[in-house]
């Protein structure tokens, strides 16, 4: 396994300070992208250099792990989340998709909202050739192949439901929305929670006990009590990563058995995923 590092920062304003090395930008594609591996041995320097100055360079951060194939062979249980993203940032709240407030907090989570009936969404911002979509909001959106895959496979854990089209105020049978409806408990330690493994961004304002937030993001593998799993083939946490902001929502963490590894693998449909080994404990 093999894990990598993508800084997204603002190139023009790095280029002012000292301490950054122009060989850092090494995306030629993407020249405000600092990739790097956990080996690499400029990673300790890109580190520090974020943390001093973070607030004038650094826009985002995300990682990712490669794996072989014998490893992804070989494990239990996989943490999931859509690869693809809508051809815009825009959520069904932006369409009409209706929300209720289901509690309310005065920390930084803000209001935990659910919602209620059907997703309401442009499907002309699909990709036709994608099987899975993740809006900003975190509502999975998935195309009537995968669904027929699960239905087909008989995989427990998850129900689906209808994708009113925007255009036309019809229920489409070309897309459906994903609900992973099977809770497996709290992440177990040492589940880690944070914007990033190097603390380089603080992140303690963003965990709220009283609302099942366990902070802003995962920065390390998903642990999960084998007792609490459900014997199925969908599951979720129960505590919720993320923030409330604009259109952004707190939402689980997506977990799917090797059987149903297997089942989309075997169809070419793990492209459309970001697929972590997750672990029993």
């Amino acid at each position: 396994m093999k894990t990598i590092y993508d800084f997204r920062v603002f190139e023009d304003e790095c280029r002012k300070l000292n301490g950054f090395n122009p060989k850092w930008l090494n995306d030629s594609k993407n020249p405000y992208r600092i990739k790097v591996t956990s080996k690499d041995p400029e990673l300790p320097k890109i580190v520090e250099f974020l943390r001093v100055h973070q607030n004038k360079v650094l826009a985002s951060f995300s990682m990712g792990k490669k794996y072989s194939e014998k490893e992804l062979q070989l494990a239990d249980v996989y943490q999931f989340s859509p690869f693809r993203r809508p051809r815009t940032d825009d959520s069904g709240e932006v369409f009409g998709t209706k929300y209720k407030t289901i509690k309310k907090c005065g920390k930084s989570c803000g209001n935990i909202r659910r919602q209620v009936g059907d997703l309401i969404f442009k499907t002309n911002l699909l990709n036709k050739t994608g099987h899975l979509f993740l809006t900003i909001a975190e509502e999975i959106i998935v195309s009537d192949a995968f669904r027929e895959l699960v239905v087909k496979e008989n995989l427990a854990g998850c129900s689906f439901g209808n994708v009113v089209e925007y255009n036309t105020k019809k229920v489409t049978r070309d897309w459906f929305q994903l609900f992973v409806t099977a809770d497996t408990g709290r992440a177990q330690s040492p589940t880690k929670f944070g914007f990033d493994p190097f603390g380089i961004q603080p992140a303690d304002k963003y965990i709220c006990p009283d609302c099942d937030i366990s902070g802003p993001g995962i920065i390390s593998d998903l642990y999960i009590d084998r007792s609490s799993w459900p014997n199925t083939d969908f599951a979720r946490t129960t505590d919720l990563v993320g923030y409330q902001l604009e259109l952004l929502n707190p939402s689980p963490l997506y977990l799917m058995s090797r059987r149903a590894y297997n089942a989309f693998s075997n169809q070419g449909l793990t492209k459309d995923l970001y697929i972590e080994i997750a672990h029993f404990v």
